[in-house]
């Protein structure tokens, strides 16, 4: 894994899949690495990105850290098109 750099790790592996899903959905492949203990649970998840892709991966995913579910990277696409088309016609 030399080509590749860790950009986070988090507690949890929800928030890990989350960030890696944002990332695959802007063309950033992402690896996943548990590196907790199996006997204690210390430590984290790891996520992964090849070196050419760190400064855009890190700026993927802190353009998405604290948002709702409401207002996730899911729900962001088609709320800021409603909003742009609203504003075109002076809604």
């Amino acid at each position: 894994m030399e080509e590749w750099i860790k950009i986070y790790s988090f507690d949890s592996q929800y928030q890990a899949e989350m960030s890696k899903d944002i990332l695959e959905q802007n063309d950033i492949k992402a690896v996943i690495i548990n590196a907790k203990d199996s006997l204690f649970l210390l430590g984290e998840y790891e996520l992964y990105v090849h070196n050419s892709d760190e400064k855009k991966a890190i700026s993927v995913i802190n353009e998405f850290k604290g948002l709702t579910k409401v207002d996730s990277f899911i729900m962001r696409g088609p709320i800021e098109r409603l909003k742009d088309e609203l504003e075109a016609n002076d809604i």
